[in-house]
């Protein structure tokens, strides 16, 4: 279950962001072309459950300015 997001932008121009469970298509997206602004940071909370095997999928308006941190819990 994913818990919390935060998405630190480190530089000092706008950055974009998609992010998806499973394959990025309009309705995996948890957030689609969403801004961060110059450094600053992009903070989400919630209740997101994923089954074994999905995957999280990132997507940045440029290669090296956002840091990703997922958190959550694992039920057994």
């Amino acid at each position: 279950i994913v818990r919390y997001i935060r998405i630190n932008n480190s530089t000092g121009t706008d950055r974009t962001v998609t992010l998806s469970i499973g394959a990025n298509a309009a309705a995996t997206q948890l957030f689609s072309g969403m801004t961060i602004p110059a450094y600053g940071p992009l903070d989400w909370s919630g209740f997101i459950p994923m089954t074994a095997g999905e995957i999280i999928q990132g997507l940045s308006s440029a290669a090296t300015a956002l840091t990703v941190i997922i958190s959550g819990v694992e039920v057994t």
